[in-house]
Protein backbone atom coordinates (compact mmCIF):
# COMPACT_ATOMS: atom_id res chain seq x y z
CA UNK A 1 0.00 0.00 0.00
CA UNK A 2 2.70 2.32 1.01
CA UNK A 3 3.89 1.67 -2.74
CA UNK A 4 1.66 2.38 -4.84
CA UNK A 5 0.49 5.35 -2.78
CA UNK A 6 4.33 7.23 -2.92
CA UNK A 7 4.12 5.97 -7.10
CA UNK A 8 1.04 7.92 -7.49
CA UNK A 9 2.33 11.47 -5.57
CA UNK A 10 5.21 10.89 -8.16
CA UNK A 11 3.08 10.00 -11.77
CA UNK A 12 0.18 10.12 -13.00
CA UNK A 13 0.23 5.95 -14.92
CA UNK A 14 -2.22 4.42 -14.00
CA UNK A 15 -1.34 1.90 -11.02
CA UNK A 16 -2.62 -2.13 -11.71
CA UNK A 17 -2.21 -5.09 -10.12
CA UNK A 18 -1.35 -8.10 -11.76
CA UNK A 19 -1.54 -11.64 -10.66
CA UNK A 20 -1.86 -15.52 -12.16
CA UNK A 21 -3.31 -18.84 -10.60
CA UNK A 22 -6.60 -16.89 -10.59
CA UNK A 23 -8.28 -18.16 -13.85
CA UNK A 24 -5.41 -21.14 -14.69
CA UNK A 25 -6.68 -23.30 -11.79
CA UNK A 26 -8.46 -20.81 -9.54
CA UNK A 27 -6.08 -21.33 -6.70
CA UNK A 28 -5.79 -17.86 -5.48
CA UNK A 29 -8.79 -15.93 -6.24
CA UNK A 30 -9.55 -15.63 -2.19
CA UNK A 31 -6.11 -14.46 -1.63
CA UNK A 32 -6.10 -11.99 -4.49
CA UNK A 33 -9.39 -10.30 -3.53
CA UNK A 34 -7.42 -9.96 0.23
CA UNK A 35 -4.70 -8.21 -1.12
CA UNK A 36 -6.78 -5.85 -3.50
CA UNK A 37 -9.29 -5.25 -0.27
CA UNK A 38 -6.29 -4.59 1.72
CA UNK A 39 -5.22 -2.11 -0.72
CA UNK A 40 -8.56 0.11 -1.13
CA UNK A 41 -8.87 0.03 2.74
CA UNK A 42 -5.40 1.66 2.82
CA UNK A 43 -6.14 4.29 0.33
CA UNK A 44 -4.24 2.49 -2.30
CA UNK A 45 -7.21 1.43 -4.31
CA UNK A 46 -5.06 0.50 -7.83
CA UNK A 47 -6.74 1.61 -10.70
CA UNK A 48 -7.47 -1.78 -12.68
CA UNK A 49 -6.73 -5.55 -11.80
CA UNK A 50 -5.11 -7.66 -14.52
CA UNK A 51 -5.01 -11.35 -14.47
CA UNK A 52 -1.71 -13.57 -16.31
CA UNK A 53 -3.92 -15.67 -18.05
CA UNK A 54 -1.67 -18.67 -19.11
CA UNK A 55 -3.73 -21.62 -19.29
CA UNK A 56 -2.17 -25.04 -20.14
CA UNK A 57 -4.90 -28.14 -20.31
CA UNK A 58 -4.40 -29.20 -16.89
CA UNK A 59 -5.62 -25.63 -15.63
CA UNK A 60 -8.66 -25.07 -18.12
CA UNK A 61 -11.74 -23.73 -16.30
CA UNK A 62 -15.18 -23.74 -17.86
CA UNK A 63 -16.33 -20.80 -18.92
CA UNK A 64 -19.34 -20.41 -16.10
CA UNK A 65 -16.52 -20.61 -13.31
CA UNK A 66 -14.50 -18.02 -15.61
CA UNK A 67 -17.60 -15.18 -14.93
CA UNK A 68 -18.33 -15.69 -11.71
CA UNK A 69 -15.14 -14.85 -11.37
CA UNK A 70 -15.07 -12.15 -13.31
CA UNK A 71 -17.91 -11.21 -11.34
CA UNK A 72 -16.09 -11.49 -7.95
CA UNK A 73 -13.83 -9.45 -8.77
CA UNK A 74 -15.39 -6.68 -11.03
CA UNK A 75 -17.24 -6.09 -7.58
CA UNK A 76 -14.24 -3.81 -7.34
CA UNK A 77 -15.20 -1.67 -9.30
CA UNK A 78 -12.37 -0.72 -11.38
CA UNK A 79 -11.18 -2.17 -14.88
CA UNK A 80 -10.29 -5.52 -15.58
CA UNK A 81 -8.17 -7.14 -17.94
CA UNK A 82 -6.57 -10.54 -19.45
CA UNK A 83 -2.96 -8.89 -19.33
CA UNK A 84 -1.05 -12.15 -20.29
CA UNK A 85 -3.06 -14.60 -22.13
CA UNK A 86 -2.24 -17.69 -24.06
CA UNK A 87 -3.43 -21.86 -24.20
CA UNK A 88 -0.75 -24.24 -24.30
CA UNK A 89 -1.50 -27.57 -26.04
CA UNK A 90 -0.77 -29.72 -28.70
CA UNK A 91 -4.08 -30.11 -29.11
CA UNK A 92 -4.71 -27.46 -31.96
CA UNK A 93 -8.40 -27.39 -31.91
CA UNK A 94 -8.77 -27.34 -28.19
CA UNK A 95 -6.51 -24.11 -28.34
CA UNK A 96 -8.85 -22.55 -31.05
CA UNK A 97 -12.18 -23.51 -29.24
CA UNK A 98 -10.45 -22.53 -25.90
CA UNK A 99 -9.51 -19.46 -27.12
CA UNK A 100 -12.17 -18.74 -28.95
CA UNK A 101 -14.56 -19.26 -25.50
CA UNK A 102 -12.50 -17.23 -23.48
CA UNK A 103 -12.40 -14.14 -25.79
CA UNK A 104 -15.72 -14.14 -26.05
CA UNK A 105 -16.96 -14.17 -22.36
CA UNK A 106 -14.17 -11.96 -21.39
CA UNK A 107 -14.89 -9.41 -24.61
CA UNK A 108 -18.63 -9.56 -23.53
CA UNK A 109 -18.06 -8.36 -19.75
CA UNK A 110 -19.04 -5.06 -19.21
CA UNK A 111 -15.77 -4.61 -16.84
CA UNK A 112 -13.11 -5.95 -18.83
CA UNK A 113 -11.42 -3.40 -21.38
CA UNK A 114 -8.50 -5.20 -22.73
CA UNK A 115 -7.25 -8.88 -23.95
CA UNK A 116 -3.21 -8.87 -24.30
CA UNK A 117 -2.01 -11.96 -26.04
CA UNK A 118 1.29 -13.34 -24.51
CA UNK A 119 2.84 -13.68 -27.66
CA UNK A 120 2.08 -14.54 -31.08
CA UNK A 121 5.11 -16.78 -33.03
CA UNK A 122 6.52 -20.20 -32.16
CA UNK A 123 9.79 -18.79 -32.96
CA UNK A 124 9.91 -16.30 -30.28
CA UNK A 125 7.41 -17.40 -27.46
CA UNK A 126 7.80 -18.86 -24.04
CA UNK A 127 5.80 -21.64 -24.75
CA UNK A 128 5.87 -22.62 -28.36
CA UNK A 129 2.64 -24.60 -28.43
CA UNK A 130 0.84 -21.38 -27.19
CA UNK A 131 1.66 -19.62 -30.01
CA UNK A 132 -0.63 -18.91 -32.87
CA UNK A 133 1.38 -18.90 -35.89
CA UNK A 134 3.72 -22.21 -36.42
CA UNK A 135 7.70 -20.98 -36.64
CA UNK A 136 7.13 -21.54 -40.68
CA UNK A 137 4.61 -19.19 -40.05
CA UNK A 138 1.59 -21.10 -40.74
CA UNK A 139 -1.13 -20.09 -39.15
CA UNK A 140 -2.93 -22.38 -36.42
CA UNK A 141 -6.50 -22.67 -36.10
CA UNK A 142 -6.43 -20.43 -32.85
CA UNK A 143 -4.77 -17.99 -35.26
CA UNK A 144 -7.68 -17.93 -37.74
CA UNK A 145 -10.16 -18.15 -34.77
CA UNK A 146 -8.04 -15.07 -33.40
CA UNK A 147 -8.26 -13.04 -36.40
CA UNK A 148 -11.79 -14.00 -37.37
CA UNK A 149 -13.44 -12.96 -33.82
CA UNK A 150 -10.80 -9.29 -33.91
CA UNK A 151 -11.39 -8.10 -37.46
CA UNK A 152 -15.07 -9.74 -38.76
CA UNK A 153 -17.15 -10.15 -35.87
CA UNK A 154 -15.81 -7.54 -33.52
CA UNK A 155 -14.89 -5.12 -36.52
CA UNK A 156 -17.29 -2.92 -37.60
CA UNK A 157 -17.51 -1.63 -40.88
CA UNK A 158 -20.76 -0.03 -41.67
CA UNK A 159 -22.08 2.24 -44.74
CA UNK A 160 -25.19 4.23 -44.33
CA UNK A 161 -27.61 6.97 -46.30
CA UNK A 162 -28.18 10.23 -43.78
CA UNK A 163 -32.30 10.76 -44.00
CA UNK A 164 -33.42 14.46 -44.59
CA UNK A 165 -32.16 16.11 -41.64
CA UNK A 166 -28.64 15.04 -42.77
CA UNK A 167 -28.30 12.34 -39.45
CA UNK A 168 -27.19 8.79 -39.96
CA UNK A 169 -27.36 6.43 -36.80
CA UNK A 170 -25.16 2.56 -36.45
CA UNK A 171 -24.50 0.62 -33.97
CA UNK A 172 -20.31 0.49 -33.74
CA UNK A 173 -18.15 -1.93 -31.36
CA UNK A 174 -15.75 1.06 -29.18
CA UNK A 175 -12.70 1.30 -30.63
CA UNK A 176 -10.92 4.39 -32.98
CA UNK A 177 -12.74 5.08 -36.13
CA UNK A 178 -11.78 6.68 -39.97
CA UNK A 179 -15.48 7.95 -40.95
CA UNK A 180 -15.52 8.80 -44.48
CA UNK A 181 -18.87 11.15 -45.85
CA UNK A 182 -19.25 11.60 -49.24
CA UNK A 183 -21.93 14.11 -50.86
CA UNK A 184 -22.07 16.19 -54.37
CA UNK A 185 -18.74 14.94 -55.22
CA UNK A 186 -17.11 15.88 -52.17
CA UNK A 187 -15.50 13.95 -49.76
CA UNK A 188 -14.80 14.27 -46.01
CA UNK A 189 -12.73 12.32 -43.69
CA UNK A 190 -13.02 12.45 -40.01
CA UNK A 191 -11.59 10.27 -37.26
CA UNK A 192 -13.30 9.54 -34.00
CA UNK A 193 -13.54 7.32 -30.59
CA UNK A 194 -16.67 5.37 -29.69
CA UNK A 195 -16.96 4.81 -25.91
CA UNK A 196 -19.13 3.54 -23.66
CA UNK A 197 -21.65 6.11 -23.75
CA UNK A 198 -21.44 6.30 -27.51
CA UNK A 199 -20.56 8.99 -29.86
CA UNK A 200 -21.91 11.64 -31.80
CA UNK A 201 -19.58 13.31 -34.66
CA UNK A 202 -20.89 16.16 -36.79
CA UNK A 203 -19.26 16.49 -39.98
CA UNK A 204 -19.39 19.73 -41.77
CA UNK A 205 -19.98 19.44 -45.75
CA UNK A 206 -18.38 22.13 -47.77
CA UNK A 207 -21.78 24.33 -49.38
CA UNK A 208 -21.81 24.73 -53.07
CA UNK A 209 -22.19 28.47 -53.92
CA UNK A 210 -25.45 29.72 -55.23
Amino acid sequence: ANIIRHARSKTKTPLWVNEGQILPGGGLIEAYEKIIRYLMENKAEPDGIGFMAHFKEGSLRSIDELWQTYNRFAKFGVPLQLTEFDIDTRNDQLQADYLRDVMTITFSHPSFDAIVMWGFWEGRHWRPNAALWRKDWSIKPAGKMWKELVFEKWWTSEECTTDASGSCEVSAFLGDYEIVVEHAGHTVTTKATVGKTGKTVTVKLRQESQ
